[in-house]
């Protein structure tokens, strides 16, 4: 049998842009949301400049957003969020389409 491997990135190209903000207001509030991007501002800025890595900048944000949140709670989260996206038609319907088709029947 051959096995194929097919990937998929999700920010702009499973959804039309990228949704690590929308995720961290619609997850943590308007105001830990704002809190967070003022406190790394400074490293924002850097970021802009391109003098650090825009890995490196999302995994301080990820520590500050979500360090000792319960995986269960942030996997409703982030379920809550992908009905969301899909009411509101934040998808690319076409490569949405083309992922499902290697997605086995079990796992939808």
């Amino acid at each position: 049998m051959i096995k194929t491997l097919v990937l998929f990135d999700f920010d702009g190209t499973l959804t039309k842009q990228d949704t690590f903000p929308k995720f961290v207001f619609f997850s943590q509030g308007y105001f830990k949301g704002i809190l967070g991007f003022l406190i790394f501002s400074p490293h924002v800025f850097l970021f802009l400049l391109r003098l650090m890595n825009g890995a490196k900048l999302k995994e301080k944000l990820v520590a500050f957003y979500f360090k000792g949140e319960k995986e269960e709670v942030l996997n409703k989260k982030g379920s809550a969020f992908i009905d969301k996206l899909t009411i509101e038609n934040g998808f690319n319907k076409d490569v949405l389409n083309k992922f499902e088709n290697h997605v086995p029947r079990s796992c939808h």
